[in-house]
């Protein structure tokens, strides 16, 4: 399987800022046709050797580019980057993309906690 290209996009980008809270992650992938999914890799820097949390986000049904919402999927809090890999119908993984633009993630409290009897 080939590298993908991996871009965040996020709901406001200033200049010089750092970007807080992504919404979307965007890739580019040649083999497409043939990946049964994609796993996202939150890394703690760029340089880290493994990453901290792994998603299995599925297959976009489209990819030109390939894109998912990152709204419900679990984000650690801090400075981190993405990669991407693409796992084929047996199994078989590339290897994790280039990183992404850091970026600042900030845990949000949950708004309605109600206990049950």
């Amino acid at each position: 399987m080939r590298a993908v290209l991996l871009v965040l996009v996020f709901s406001t980008v200033a200049s010089a800022q750092t970007l807080v809270n992504p919404t979307r992650v965007e890739w580019e992938s040649a083999d497409h046709a043939v990946v049964t999914r994609y796993d996202l890799g939150y890394y703690t820097s760029a340089t880290a050797s493994e990453p901290a949390v792994v998603v299995d986000v599925g297959k976009p049904a489209t990819c030109a580019p390939c894109s998912v919402t990152l709204q419900g999927k679990p984000l650690l809090g801090g400075n981190l980057v993405v990669r991407v890999r693409a796992i084929g119908p047996d199994g078989q993984m590339s290897a994790w993309s280039t990183p992404s633009n850091p970026f600042d993630s900030t845990l949000v409290a949950p708004t309605t906690v109600v206990v049950a009897p």
